[in-house]
């Protein structure tokens, strides 16, 4: 029997995006020839990239397994949520490789495993935190030297979270 050529044909993300925040990115692969694939697992990834193609400028975001079959001239559609990198804000293109480890024999028809969204999406940085100190307890007596220290609570108001986890106390260096 013919060899399958599964295909990315359509890849779809939100217009608007977050750095370093979870989205979901939408995707139909289509079996365009007609042999049926005869393994029935493999790995389609997601990337976020400043141009339409699959190069070095490209960062995955995520694998995903894929699993069935796929027969002549039928297609599937996944979606799945991947988060963007940190600090990351511009143009970008949302990319989907099908059958990233070469896991389906398709007789060297490959240059269709990767399929784009069809315009650039934009991606914002969040506001930033906001951390305010609330209130700096004093000693009753201070001894004299180095090593005076003294916990103070910090709040958020802002409207997004720190990138990492904060202290709920501060220790002052001198």
């Amino acid at each position: 029997p013919p060899p399958p050529d599964r295909a990315g044909t359509s890849v779809q993300a939100p217009a608007e995006d977050r750095s370093g925040q979870p989205l979901n990115v939408s995707w139909t692969v289509a079996n365009v020839w007609m042999g049926a694939t005869a393994t029935n697992s493999w790995t389609d990834a997601v990337y976020l990239s400043p141009d339409p193609v699959l190069d070095s400028n490209a960062t995955q975001l995520g694998t995903f397994t894929h699993q069935g079959a796929l027969a002549a001239g039928v297609s599937y559609s996944d979606s799945e949520t991947v988060t963007l990198p940190v600090g990351v804000s511009g143009s970008f293109y949302f990319l989907v490789k099908t059958d990233l480890y070469g896991q389906v024999f398709e007789n060297g028809a490959t240059a269709n495993n990767v399929a784009a969204t069809s315009m650039a999406e934009t991606v914002n940085l969040p506001p930033p935190p906001d951390l305010e100190v609330n209130t700096i307890p004093a000693p009753a007596t201070t001894p004299p030297g180095p090593g005076r220290d003294s916990p103070s609570p910090t709040t958020h108001p802002g409207a997004r979270a720190t990138p990492h986890e904060p202290s709920d106390t501060t220790t002052p260096t001198h």
